[in-house]
C-alpha cells in the first residue's frame, strides 16, 4: 500500500466545496486550479495547458516527478460523482511526488466542515511505520480521532475511544492462542468507523483511470508563497 492521504467531504454540491476550499487557500495567497482535461469546463478550469485525457495528463505532468527529485508540487485529485459513495467527494493527495507536497490538513478539513456544515474525514496511512491517522470533523470540530504508529495507539477519541485499551502493553498480556482474535477485534473497531459515517470501503473508485470521477488540480501562486505554505504544513504535520 505504501502511503496514501485522503480528505472526504459529505456533500454533492461540488461547486460549493471547491469555492470554500479556494477561499481557504486564498488566505495563503494561493488559488485553486483544475486541469483542462478533454472538454471539461468550470470556474476553476483555468490551467493554461490542456490534455486529451487523464492518461495524457499523467504522462506529461505526473510521471516526470517520479524520475526527478523535485522540491515541491501541489498536484492533487478531486473525486466527485462516486458511484459507491454518492454522498461524498474526495481530495486525494500525492504525498510522495516531491519533498514538499500537500497532505491531509486539519485546518482545511475543519474550515470546510464548519463553513458547509457537513461531515469531513481525514485518512492518512504509511505502512512502512504502521502509521495511521483518522480524523472525523463536524461543525468545524474534531469529533473522532485515531492516531497509531508502530502498533501503539497514540490517540483515541470520540468513536475511537474504545481503542484506548488496545495498547502494546495490553497486547503483551494476551495469551498467544488469543492474540489473533484480539487483533481482529481491534481492526474491527477501526473498520467500523467507516460504517459509522456511512462511507463504503475499499476506495475502489479512487483510481488514476477513472475518467468519470477524477479531476486533477493544483494550487497556483508565487513559488515563494507555495513553498512557505508547504513548509509550514510539513512542520505541523504530526509524524509518529
Amino acid at each position: 500500500m505504501g502511503q496514501f492521504a485522503l480528505t472526504g467531504i459529505k456533500s454533492k454540491d461540488y461547486d460549493k466545496v471547491l469555492n470554500i476550499t479556494n477561499s481557504y487557500f486564498e488566505k495563503f495567497k494561493l488559488h485553486l486550479v483544475e486541469e483542462r482535461i478533454g472538454e471539461r469546463k468550470g470556474k476553476f478550469v483555468t490551467s493554461p495547458k490542456s490534455y486529451t485525457d487523464l492518461k495524457d495528463y499523467d504522462k506529461k505532468e505526473l510521471e516526470p516527478f517520479l524520475q526527478t527529485d523535485y522540491e515541491f508540487t501541489t498536484n492533487f485529485d478531486f473525486y466527485s460523482s462516486l458511484e459507491e459513495n454518492p454522498e461524498w467527494c474526495i481530495f486525494a493527495y500525492y504525498t510522495r511526488l516531491a519533498r514538499l507536497t500537500l497532505n491531509i490538513d486539519e485546518d482545511l478539513s475543519s474550515f470546510i466542515s464548519k463553513n458547509l456544515d457537513v461531515l469531513v474525514f481525514d485518512h492518512f496511512v504509511y505502512t512502512v511505520s504502521s502509521q495511521e491517522i483518522i480524523r472525523g470533523f463536524e461543525r468545524g470540530e474534531i469529533r473522532d480521532m485515531f492516531l497509531t504508529g508502530d502498533g501503539e495507539v497514540e490517540e483515541a477519541d470520540g468513536y475511537f475511544e474504545k481503542l484506548r485499551d488496545y495498547t502494546i502493553e495490553e497486547q503483551e498480556k494476551v495469551p498467544e492462542d488469543e492474540i489473533q482474535e484480539w487483533l481482529d477485534k481491534k481492526a474491527g473497531i477501526i473498520d467500523g468507523f467507516w460504517n459509522y459515517i456511512n462511507f463504503k470501503l475499499p476506495f475502489n473508485e479512487l483510481t488514476p483511470s477513472n475518467e468519470k470521477s477524477r479531476r486533477p488540480m493544483y494550487l497556483k501562486g508565487k513559488p515563494d508563497d507555495i513553498i512557505k505554505f508547504l513548509k509550514y504544513k510539513d512542520s505541523t504535520f504530526f509524524i509518529v
